[in-house]
């Protein structure tokens, strides 16, 4: 029997290397579908239950095998519905071959059955190659440039053949007049070397920046190693795109996680605040996370050079391969001698994740979705796969997920499909069949195709050598990502009747279909759950019910998405009150500091045993901070004094242990740190750059009557230079005071409203040291109702204005501590503090 084209064509595919193509059949692909029947499984066809979930496969396949995927459909509707997968491997930049049927060439024109114009239908997805077969001759060559234009140009590339071809002898093309040859199948992967010129310049412009920031995307997947190194010589911290998530670990002390709306806020105050900008294989879209425009010098390399200079204005690009341009780059820089700006991003990627720890053990009603993720995170295996849906649970993918090395994740990024978890996942499994893959699914998308996706797993799963596919679905009954962005975008109250979804078991599903189904209802169970679930011998569906009211609150809330809130609350919504304690109790772990590591930025709480510590706030202008030290004893436009000087334990301390702010562990009596004395004029990103505090041990701090809130409004940075007093608070007799009490948590309201009768702490004493009256802190020149004089201090002039405070310079007599009274409301500006909608007192001790 003579070779067919449908022959040839699955021959073609095996020397492609082709393993498995995701399919459905139909009549206008008989001929294939006769083919792969003699073709003893090489390459396989997989039977998806829907031709959009094989081109999704497809996709899957490619993006964590590194080579195309292939997936096949017969004509008419059968390539309709490949569209959205091919759609999501256009714009993702995924190499997939789509092989479609089509009517027989004698019915063509004439409005047959299932006829549709492909041409016209694949024109826009598969624009880089769109071929049509309609003689044997045309095959090797209509093949082979497919699978080149694929891999060479990351896209969706379609070859279509009508059913009547396809059961032709196969016939190969001539050495004659039109007559198209084609040569073996393989093609070289290009390297795009940089231009040296081009590579020089960015290395002048990132040497000269003192605030680097690098944002990296899945184009720079190839060159992990080298944005490590130069991450380390520029002393800058990374941001990852969501599709480059598992291009660095998140276990690195300098990686920031991910960046935008689904983003973290150590990535959004590193942009913020950077003025050097290093972009490497990312398309991120959302140029409002990105610095200010004019705010920072960035140079972007990408292999693309159509895609350059899209996102920000970029002052250099460099079109090349991230790799070989990294490479190139790193022998021309320079070594940076101030870390100043890479402890910070250190301390707080620290401090954050201590914060996404306490958020996603929220309690919610009745399994915090958050904490779902989070329990994965602890306990994901060291070679996993994880794909992840749209909708909300990609908020918690990118958020909660802590990525460690080894282990590759995916998600649809550009078009944001629903229902690519479930098949990325097969996909995945080919791929990589000695991996455990995990599908993080909402339970929208898991109605939507998931379901009926899980028949594919199961009569699959015999061929993955490891067998472990855990779709785990977060049950909510809602279309949460919607119902969200109605609120917060739109200022509208849920509508149920276009939200709620129809209550379903998935475990109970999972169980018809041959897999393991287990339920979770409660946060006691999760933990369990997923140890069982990726401990079994075959794939299992995790159906976890979770609070559809936990918000996905951005790094960065603007004013408009708040009001719109308030009008979605305001208008009726079903779930206002429980949705606003979700988001409250959300929040406030982000203004709480993890027990014994303290923030450096936000509000904090300090046990009241630690009991004398210098404050610093900065405001933040225009994305800089700027403390406006005046001298070595500065009063800043806060009305808060810095006194920079070593930070060391004395000899005999009594520190149980002493920490770098959201960091290592240092031992007592260490020398942890110096800030070096402020000069007039100094440059702010040299003042006070490291944080520490000492706390004694647990039992101790969590005794005590109350803790004293420091901390400025969320737009300040909150830096505490020094601890080293650990002492109980203690009344300081014998001040004449007419009311003595705890300074705890009093909010400023909005400027030019009058405020309540506050203590100041305007001085401060260490046991041991000399004291003098440097050593304080200056008050601003307020008005005092009942002026009080300081124990062997200096009274208040006659104006009621205290201009200065010597304190007590025995240090072996009574605590001195330093407290003004004022009995009369003063305004903001008269009290030294910034006029903000919300502020704090910062205190050194409250005696009472």
């Amino acid at each position: 029997m003579s070779e067919t084209v449908a022959d040839h064509v699955l021959a073609r595919l095996r020397e492609w290397g082709v393993e498995q193509v995701f399919g459905y059949p139909g009549d206008g692909i008989n001929g294939l579908v006769v083919a792969f029947g003699a073709a003893d499984d090489r390459p396989r066809f997989v039977q998806s239950r829907h031709e959009e979930m094989s081109a999704l496969q497809a996709v899957g396949y490619a993006k964590f095998a590194g080579r195309p995927g292939v997936c096949l459909a017969t004509s008419g509707p059968g390539a309709i519905h490949l569209l959205n997968g091919l759609y999501d491997a256009k714009l993702d930049h995924v190499p997939v071959v789509a092989i479609v049927g089509q009517t027989e060439r004698s019915a063509m024109g004439g409005a047959y059955q299932q006829e549709v114009d492909l041409q016209a239908l694949f024109k826009d997805v598969a624009s880089e190659y769109l071929v049509e077969v309609n003689v044997p001759e045309q095959l090797p060559n209509a093949l082979d440039r497919a699978f080149r234009t694929a891999i060479t140009r990351r896209c969706p590339t379609v070859v279509i053949i009508p059913s009547d071809v396809q059961d032709e002898a196969y016939t190969a093309p001539a050495h004659a007049f039109k007559q198209v040859p084609s040569s073996p199948p393989g093609t070289a992967t290009p390297v795009l070397e940089p231009d040296p010129d081009a590579v020089a310049a960015a290395a002048e412009i990132l040497n000269a920046g003192r605030r680097v920031a690098i944002l990296v995307g899945q184009g720079a997947r190839g060159a992990a190693a080298e944005v490590e190194q130069i991450a380390d010589v520029l002393g800058a911290g990374v941001a990852k795109a969501l599709l480059g998530k598992d291009v660095l670990p998140d276990d690195l002390p300098f990686v920031t996680g991910s960046i935008g709306l689904l983003g973290t806020r150590p990535s959004y105050e590193m942009m913020r605040d950077c003025d050097t900008l290093l972009i490497v294989g990312s398309n991120f879209p959302y140029s409002q996370f990105l610095p200010e425009f004019g705010q920072a010098r960035a140079v972007q390399i990408d292999v693309d050079g159509s895609l350059v200079g899209m996102r920000y204005p970029t002052e250099l690009t460099v079109v090349a391969d991230a790799r070989a341009a990294l490479q190139a780059l790193l022998p021309l820089l320079r070594g940076r001698t101030d870390r100043a700006w890479r402890e910070e991003i250190e301390e707080n990627v620290a401090a954050w994740w201590v914060t996404v720890e306490r958020q996603c053990r929220v309690d919610a009603d009745p399994v915090n979705p958050m904490r779902i993720v989070w329990e994965l995170s602890q306990r994901l295996p060291a070679n996993a796969i994880v794909t992840a849906d749209s909708g909300s649970v990609a908020n918690w993918y990118a958020k909660c997920l802590r990525m460690p090395a080894g282990v590759r994740g995916s998600l649809s990024g550009t078009l944001a499909t629903m229902g690519a978890g479930v098949p990325y996942a097969i996909g995945a499994k080919f791929a990589h069949p000695d991996r455990p893959a995990i599908a993080l699914m909402g339970d929208g998308a898991m109605q939507m195709n998931g379901m009926a996706e899980l028949l594919t797993i199961a009569r699959y799963r015999h061929r993955w050598s490891d067998p472990r596919l855990v779709v785990c679905v977060l049950h909510n009954n809602d279309l949460n990502q919607v119902t969200w962005e109605l609120r917060a975008m739109g200022g509208a109250p849920k509508f149920e009747e276009s939200q709620t979804l129809p209550d379903i078991s998935y475990a109970a599903v999972a169980v018809d279909a041959g897999l393991v189904g287990i339920t979770v209802r409660t946060p006691d169970e999760l933990g369990p759950a997923w140890d069982r679930a990726l401990a079994a011998d075959g794939p299992v569906v995790l159906d976890v019910h979770c609070d559809p009211e936990v918000p996905p609150i951005p790094p960065h809330a603007t004013l408009d998405q708040g009001l719109a809130m308030v009008k979605a609350v305001l208008g009726g919504d079903p779930s206002a009150a429980h949705l606003v304690v979700q988001g409250a109790k959300e929040k406030l772990q982000e203004l709480l500091p993890g027990r014994k590591r303290w923030p450096v930025s936000g509000s904090g709480l300090l046990p009241h045993h630690v009991l004398r510590c210098l404050v610093r706030t900065q405001p933040q202008v225009a994305g800089m901070a700027q403390p406006a030290v005046a001298g070595p004893l500065g009063e800043t436009d806060l009305g808060h004094q810095l006194r920079p000087h070593p930070v060391h334990a004395p000899p005999g301390h009594p520190v149980h242990e002493r920490r770098r702010v959201g960091g290592e562990r240092l031992q007592p009596g260490a020398e942890i740190g110096e800030d070096a004395p402020v000069e007039p004029g100094a440059d702010p990103a040299r003042v006070a750059q490291t944080a520490f505090v000492e706390v004694a041990d647990e039992e101790r701090a969590e005794a005590g009557p109350a803790a004293l809130r420091i901390g400025p409004a969320a737009d300040h940075q909150l830096l505490l230079v020094d601890a080293l007093e650990l002492q109980p608070v203690r009344r300081a007799t014998p001040h004449p005071v007419r009311r003595v009490g705890p300074l705890r948590d009093q909010a400023l309201p909005a400027a030019g409203a009058r405020l309540p009768q506050v203590l100041l702490t305007v001085a401060d004493a260490v046991r041991g040291h000399p004291h003098q009256a440097s050593a304080g802190h200056r008050p601003a020149q307020q008005p005092l109702a009942d002026p009080q004089r300081h124990r062997g201090g200096v009274p208040a002039a006659d104006d009621g204005r205290v201009e200065h405070v010597v304190e007590d310079a025995d240090p072996a007599g009574p605590r001195g501590v330093g407290i003004v009274q004022t009995a009369a409301p003063l305004q903001p500006r008269e009290a030294g503090l910034p006029p903000r909608e919300r502020d704090h007192l910062a205190v050194d001790d409250a005696a009472g």
